[in-house]
Parts: structure tokens; sequence; C-alpha cells
């Protein structure tokens, strides 16, 4: 750090009873001063104030007046209804018998750490984000000795990541320049122009070196090196082509993964950087845990519809501790304690593997269950749902005594209605209200294998209160049915995600949950490629259609290597260079099967400027093509585009910007059911 000079060195020179250089004195100060000491040194600089004055290289005169044009509405009443729902739990990142690290959110988190019974703030991101308009924290991690953060922000939403370094005790922040500072990422126009090339992945290896990701101009990640915090050596270790990277650390190991949507090959990461390959590639074949405690590696295997747990020395011979054959039911998260297994499936059902395997829980099927910490003899299994905050009860290692869990009293209703096995949906709405022919949004998804956890959702209140039904679709292409339901929702099977969603809306008519006149189907991403694949093939299956940010253009996008995503994609929608691929992707390819003489219902399109998964141009072209049929041509049904300049892929970087976004699209919603605000 830039404040730990040799003035202070000379001033504390007493201290150095160890007679040690100034190096040592400097990169380790918080053995000859005290947190009091250090924070007294008042160190301010802030390499984060230099970006204020940055002006976002994607405006220019053509595109603020496209914006212009379609810039969102704001409501504040609907927002400030919002906000009355949002809660702001802990978020403990690590902690111990002595100490914890743990952020807390207003509207931006603040990090705290605290050591016996000594809190000390570390880093606040509500001061640190004034003045700008988007300040996207990607991660906050603490090296091992508890002296340093690194911190990476995102100030426009383009993924382009700054990393930053900050000790625990002083204000210092100081920005590491670990980038290609030669290297110029392409413009959004292009399909943005920043120098800055770091991807959102880092962590720390040691006290003093962390690994790092960076994305070529296309913004895909292709290299990863090793930084040093102190003598600043960057050493590449690793390049990769169309896939993703990650690093984790074991117990005693880091391991480099390298992957696609759905399979891994795994590396171990040795003392001097160098790599040696663990285990190779195997299609559709992923190992989200790998793990060494007493000389022994934990390794889960995730092969098509096998979920194997399994041990080995060697990476030659191995043996199975638990084989899951069920193809619908998959491994969520496995954690291991004192020579034993903990792991959850997807039905909710929680195991403990030892001699035998045991059952610690199994929970209703609304909520989505995770492991918290877990240590002296004690580990934590926390669940939500979309109208509940997070709850931890805490199980006994020992005792296997579990503390209760006692549903909270809501003026809410939350269910799950299985349409069969491998479809359903869930279901809200307000006590007291009839659920008979309601006003109703249904919101779908279905793509890699995501398990549909969207956390706490503080906005579908104020729409229960409305008198509205809020449902999520539950379909193939999504995790929540094992591997067997996402093989059947990806690739050359990607239609029946379509047509899980379609099934579901005639279920809701047919029950009579609500009308063709009275619905609102909505998706985001890959959810907005789902939308517009229902619409064009049941133009008017609905009142209101929503596409947020939409993946629209799948070939377009596919066959550009340069196109974000663009080849990383293939191993989930499909190859467009494979002739079956191609012709499978022509037959619901979005913009090519628009029909002029549909009956498409009222259509909301919401994007983001600095968006760099699903850049602006997509939903744009989406939005031209659709202005060409009839029904918008004659006014018969409304056709919206919402251009937002402060933001990319997320709809904010804040609480309440997020919350402010969701206010906008809610309002949208209301002016079509003629809702007073």
């Amino acid at each position: 750090m830039k404040c730990f000079t040799r003035k202070v060195f000379a001033k504390y020179k007493s201290h150095n009873l160890t007679q040690k250089h100034f190096s040592d004195f400097k990169n380790d100060i918080t053995k000859y001063l005290s947190p009091t000491q250090i924070a007294n040194l008042k160190c301010t600089k802030n390499d984060i104030i230099k970006y204020k004055k940055k002006r976002n290289l994607n405006y220019n005169s053509s595109i603020l007046k496209l914006i212009q044009l379609h810039e969102p509405r704001q409501h504040p009443r609907i927002l400030s209804n919002i906000m009355k729902h949002v809660k702001h739990p802990k978020n403990v990142l690590f902690k111990t018998d002595t100490e914890e690290f743990y952020s807390i959110t207003t509207n931006y988190p603040t990090y705290y750490y605290k050591r016996n019974d000594t809190i000390y703030t570390v880093l606040d991101i509500n001061k640190l984000s004034k003045g700008f308009d988007h300040f996207e924290i990607g991660q906050v991690a603490m090296n091992g000795s508890s002296q340093y953060i690194i911190f990476n922000v995102d100030f426009i939403g383009n993924r382009v990541f700054h990393l930053f370094l900050k000790h625990i005790y002083c204000d210092e922040i100081i920005e590491l320049r670990n980038y290609d500072p030669k290297k110029r990422m392409i413009s959004v126009h292009e399909t943005l122009n920043q120098t800055p090339n770091n991807s959102n992945f880092f962590i720390w290896l040691d006290d003093s070196n962390i690994v790092y990701s960076i994305n070529n101009s296309s913004y895909n990640t292709n290299k990863t090196y090793v930084y040093n915090i102190h003598s600043h050596d960057n050493k590449l270790i690793y390049k990769n082509k169309n896939t993703f990277i990650e690093v984790k650390n074991t117990n005693d190991y880091s391991v480099l993964y390298d992957s696609d949507y759905n399979s891994d090959e795994i590396y171990l990461l040795s003392h001097d950087y160098t790599i040696n390959c663990l285990i190779k590639r195997k299609k559709d074949t992923c190992y989200p845990y790998v793990e060494h405690l007493d000389g022994i590696w934990y390794i889960r295997e995730q092969n098509k519809g096998n979920d194997i747990i399994k041990t080995t020395q060697n990476f030659k011979t191995f043996k199975i501790l638990y084989e899951n054959n069920d193809p619908c039911v998959q491994i969520v998260q496995m954690e291991t304690y004192l020579n034993h297994v903990y792991f959850i499936l997807s039905d909710n059902s929680i195991y403990r593997l030892g001699d035998k395997l045991e059952i610690i829980l199994h929970g209703d099927s609304i909520y989505y269950f995770r492991f918290g910490f877990i240590q002296c003899k004690t580990l934590e299994i926390i669940r939500h749902s979309y109208l509940s905050t997070p709850y931890i009860q805490y199980y006994n290692t020992e005792t296997k005594h579990m503390s209760p869990y006692k549903t909270p009293a809501s003026p809410y209703i939350e269910k799950d209605v299985f349409i069969h096995p491998m479809l359903y949906f869930t279901l809200m709405y307000k006590k007291g209200h009839s659920i008979k022919h309601s006003k109703c949004i249904l919101y779908g998804y279905g793509s890699y294998g995501d398990t549909f956890d969207r956390g706490y959702l503080p906005f579908i209140f104020e729409l229960l209160d409305k008198g509205f039904i809020v449902v999520f679709a539950h379909i193939r292409g999504g995790g929540e049915f094992g591997f067997k339901g996402y093989d059947e929702g990806r690739l050359l099977n990607k239609k029946n995600t379509f047509y899980d969603f379609i099934d579901i809306i005639k279920y809701l008519y047919k029950h009579k949950y609500t009308t063709k006149d009275l619905l609102t189907i909505w998706g985001r991403s890959a959810g907005g490629l789902l939308i517009a694949s229902v619409l064009n093939i049941e133009p008017d299956i609905c009142h209101l259609a929503i596409l947020g940010v939409p993946f629209v253009t799948p070939i377009l996008t596919m066959t550009h290597m340069h196109n974000p995503l663009g080849f990383e994609s293939h191993s989930e929608f499909g190859n467009p260079f494979i002739k079956s691929h191609l012709k499978y992707l022509e037959s619901y390819d979005p913009l090519s099967h628009i029909a002029s003489d549909g009956k498409y219902p009222n259509i909301f399109i919401y994007t983001n400027l600095n968006d760099t998964l699903v850049p602006y141009k997509e939903p744009l072209l989406y939005y031209e093509a659709l202005k060409k049929v009839n029904v918008f041509k004659e006014n018969k049904r409304t056709l919206t585009l919402h251009f937002d300049k402060l933001h990319g892929h997320t709809q904010g970087s804040s609480v309440e910007s997020i919350q402010e976004s969701f206010s906008q699209i809610i309002g949208v919603i209301y002016k079509h059911y003629k809702i007073e605000l």
C-alpha cells in the first residue's frame, strides 16, 4: 500500500523487534502496528474517484437520441411500495471461533470484520458509489491472514471489472494494474470500448497472490493469470477458448476448472503455478465439488443422469460412496466434515453419509435449500422462497439434533401445483383473494439447467396486493427435473421448453386461474427466447408479453465468435455450423418466424445500452421486425421498447435501482390492465 511509507517505518522503528527490512514491515504491517494505529495513518488515496470523470464511450448523439425516444417512465409510488418489502439480511462471507467477515446491505452492501468482540468497518459501498449511475460489485474477498481485501467494480454494466486492493484497517484503495492497457474492447455498437479487460472472476491463492481471468476483446474469458499484490508480478498460467474459467481452493490445493455449460476439465494448480490435468473433459459430465481432506480427494460427479460421490488418492482408482440413478433428481450441494458427507438433492431431501446413509430433512417443495457454514459440530441449513427471506436451521453433527422451523405468519400464499411429475408451477397470491379468473403474471426461463432460484423477490408483493396471481413456470431446459429435464430442453430438444410453457398456460385457462385477456407472460435473457418463440407458435395466447434483454437472435449470435457468448453457447443451443443443428435452430429462430398477419398481444421489450451478454442490437432487431406486423401497424396492439442508458445485463447495481427497474415494468403492466397508479 502506498501509505505504508519509510516515514511510517521510521516512526514505529521501536516496534520492529525482529529487525526486519522495510519491505517486510510494509507487507505485513499488522505485526508491528495495532488496528487503531493503522487507521490513524490517514491513508486517503482512492483510485475509484478518477472513474467519476470517465465518460461512457458507448454514448454518442445517435444512440442518445434513440434512448430519449424509448426511456422508461418512473413510478415513485410503486417503487415506494416495493421498498417496504425489502429486507437487509446479514451475509456471512467467512467465520471462525474468533473472526467473522460479513456484509449488511442497505442500498449497497457495507462489509464488516469482527475480531473477538471488536467490529471494524472495512468497506462501505454506499459511500464509494456516490456520484456513479452504476456501481456493480462483482466479488469481495479477504486473504487468509485477514489483512487485505480485494474487490472488483464494473462502473457501467458492461462486465468490464476493475480490481482494487485495500487493507482492512485503513481507507487507502489502490487499483491493481493487471490488465492489458493496449487491448481495445469492441464497442457495444459493433455488437463497448473500455481498456480494462478483467472478467468478474478472481480468488486468493494465498496471502499475497490472487488468480484472475481476463476477457478477450469480445468479452469472452481467454486467459488466466497469477498476480502478486506486493511485487506486482503477473504470470500467465492458462489459456482457454470458448469456455469459462474458475479456480477453487480445496483444503490443501487449488484446482482450475475449464468449463462449458455442461462439462468440466479439472487441473491441479501447483505451488509454482504450473498446472496438471486431473480429470479430462467428458461430454455432459461436470464436477461441481472437488475437495481434499486428510490425504483423500472427495469428488461429486454429475455424469448425465447419474450423480456420484466418490473418493480417490491417485485419480486412477475410485471408491464410490453414493450413486443416484434417478435422472430426474440431482445433487444440488455437497459438503464434507469430520469424515461425513452432507448433501442436498433437488427434491429438497438432505442427507448425511458416513457408515450409512441417513436423511436429515425433507423440506417443502416451495423452498430452496442450501448449506451455510459448517464448524464446531454445527451445520447451517438455509431455506428461502420467492416470498420468504433466508432462514437458518442448525444441525448438530454430533447429537443429530435439528433446530425447529416454524412457518412465519404471512398474508400471502405460495405453493407448487404439479401438472405431471416433470411440469409444475409455483403459484403466489394474497390470502382472501379468489384465484378464479384473476389477473395473472406468468414468468419463465428454462435454459442452462437453471433451477430457477431467484431468491427473495420484494416486487412480487406489489402485484399480489393489486389482485394479481403470480406464477413461476418450472419447465424442461431448467434444472428442476435433474439432467433428464435439462437434456430434454436443450440443443435438438429446445422446443420442449416452449411447449411446456404453453401447457402451463393452457392449464391455467382450463382450471380457470385466469383468462387470455388477463394473462401477461414474461421472460428475460434466455427467457426472452422462450417468450418470443411461444408468441410465434401461438400469437394470440395472452394479453401482454414482456421480453427483458431478450436473446432472440440465436443463429446470428452463434455464427460469429466475436459476439459475446457466441461460440460458448453452442453447447446449450446448438452449433449452427452443424447442418442438423442449423436446421433445428432455423425451425424456431424468433426473427424468422414472425407472422405479419399474426394476432400478437401487446408487447413490451426492455433493453440496456451497456449490455454485453445480450447487446441492445438484438432486441432492437426484434422490435423493428415486429413493427411490420399488421396488428402493430394498424395500432390494434401496442408495441413498446424501453431503452435504459445506465445499466448492463442486470437491471441496476443497487437495491433501489434494481427495484426501480421492476417498478417501471409493473407500471407498464398496470397501464395495460387500466389500473390507476
